[in-house]
């Protein structure tokens, strides 16, 4: 017996998500698959006479794309042999859902360590997807939850020789020289923006507190919006979650030896506590 399924996979602003639904017939599933995709262009006013490399719609009989610059929707149709169980529909559903969430993760690791995923191996890639699912169903999800599932993930795994330890308070902490080179890294290579334009990277982990699991994150923009170079500086965002001190935003000029100070001053206040 064949069944198949039609995959759905939507990378966008608004979301990054999959779904799978299985049919029993191949012309089901490319009906179906054809449903959504026109729904999708209507739905979505998007224009097939001004498509570019960018901005684009194809269809064909085994799966169908919409990219609007750096969003982008998917269709595919897989078939299955399966034997007369009644779960087996239902299993396939699942695997193939399991197998659309890693490539999702793939995707989402690769973007945020701005190219450097190849190093991940398959099981860490694995974790990262289970510990995204704990939050989804915990109710912790939020806009950024690919990013905290991947930074917790890498925390646990960090290379101890670029950690420092606080034997008074369990905190762990990323090496502020090191962090720097992370930080500035992503901000030559990100094509993250904020509403003005301005690069900026995403959250990534400085301290975690191994007793209670919570952590200090800090994201950094480089504040150029209408000025000169010389008038130029980084922001840090800081999420404090380790001490009462909640969110703020330290500055400190655009280079390195500064930000290494920054990040030590903040790590020695957290290390006080």
């Amino acid at each position: 017996m064949k069944v198949y399924t039609l995959l759905y996979h939507e990378n966008s602003d608004y979301t990054c998500s999959a779904n799978v639904t299985v049919l029993t017939s191949k012309e089901d599933a490319q009906e179906l698959m054809r449903q959504c995709y026109e729904a999708f262009l209507e739905n979505s006013e998007f224009n097939t006479s001004a498509m570019t490399d960018e901005y684009y719609a194809s269809i064909s009989d085994e799966s169908a794309i919409v990219v609007d610059g750096m969003d982008s929707y998917n269709w595919e149709i897989e078939e299955h042999e399966v034997t007369p169980d009644d779960d087996d529909a239902e299993d396939i559903a699942s695997d193939v859902d399991r197998r659309q969430r890693i490539e999702e993760a793939k995707f989402r690791v690769n973007e945020y360590l701005s190219g450097s995923e190849a190093d991940l191996d398959q099981d860490l890639i694995e974790e990262i997807v289970d510990d995204f699912y704990q939050k989804i169903d915990s109710a912790e999800a939020e806009n950024d939850t690919w990013d905290r599932a991947i930074h917790d993930v890498l925390l646990r795994h960090a290379d101890s020789n670029k950690t420092q330890y606080s034997a008074e308070n369990s905190i762990k902490a990323e090496d502020p020289e090191d962090f720097a080179k992370l930080i500035l890294e992503s901000l030559d290579s990100s094509e993250r923006t904020d509403e003005v334009g301005q690069r900026t990277t995403p959250y990534f982990v400085l301290a975690h507190d191994s007793k209670t699991g919570i952590s200090l994150a800090v994201s950094v923009t480089w504040e150029t919006h209408d000025l000169e170079p010389k008038d130029q500086y980084f922001s840090i965002h800081v999420i404090d979650d380790i001490t009462p001190s909640d969110a703020y935003i330290e500055t400190c000029d655009p280079n390195e030896e500064s930000i290494v100070k920054a990040f030590d001053e903040i790590l020695k206040t957290i290390m006080k506590q």
